[in-house]
């Protein structure tokens, strides 16, 4: 039990903390707000959206979120002199990724925010940041399952994902509406439903 609790504080809640920092230095390099709003900003994450249940359970989303908030935050404060920025910040998307796979599409959301604000030499940091948790993840699913592009869903043994990977894609489809609905009101574990606190920053957005 002390185990347990050891790693769901070390790999869940200390990722949430400092989640919550790079969410709040993030605000800051996109916005003009104070440092004060920034925080109430980083607290609103941290205490008011589903980042906190996660945040007390050894699943691999609070090291996600916390690894993108640094990597976002680092892009944003825009540096075009060539220095280490878009590389880290490559550095940490790649690493999310290597903790979910599902978090891929988000990397490439970032890639596309070096370019623009870097330039094709901030994309080219930023995939050289990339490479090393590439590499190492490669590496990782030639050991284990003979090829580098093998990914331990293609060896899953639960019914459901079976389906899934039948389908082709790894469950990935064009967006529904319907889906987005669910995701966006839906009683379940809709965004806007489950995390009110959204509501602001969507008010936020539109003012």
């Amino acid at each position: 039990r002390y185990l347990e609790l050891l790693l769901i504080a070390f790999g869940s809640a200390l990722p949430l903390a400092l989640g919550s920092v790079g969410v709040r230095r993030a605000v800051l390099a996109a916005t003009a707000c104070s440092p004060e709003t920034a925080t109430l900003v980083g607290a609103v994450h941290g205490l008011a959206t589903t980042a906190l249940p996660f945040g007390t359970r050894l699943y691999a989303h609070s090291l996600v979120v916390a690894l993108f908030a640094w990597s976002l935050a680092l892009l944003l404060r825009g540096e075009k002199d060539g220095g280490p920025r878009p590389a880290l910040a490559g550095l940490l998307a790649a690493c999310a990724v290597t903790a979910d796979y599902n978090v891929a599409p988000t990397a490439a959301l970032l890639g596309v925010l070096a370019l623009m604000q870097g330039g094709a030499p901030g994309l080219v940091r930023f995939a050289l940041g990339c490479l090393p948790p590439a590499v190492l993840l490669g590496t990782y699913h030639q050991a284990c399952f003979g090829s580098p592009f093998a990914t331990p869903y293609d060896h899953h043994a639960d019914a459901n994902i079976r389906v899934t990977l039948a389908q082709g894609r790894y469950g990935f489809t064009w967006p529904r509406p319907w889906i987005l609905g669910e995701l966006l009101l839906g009683t379940r574990r809709g965004f806007l439903f489950s995390q009110p606190a959204a509501l602001v920053g969507i008010v936020g957005l539109l003012a």
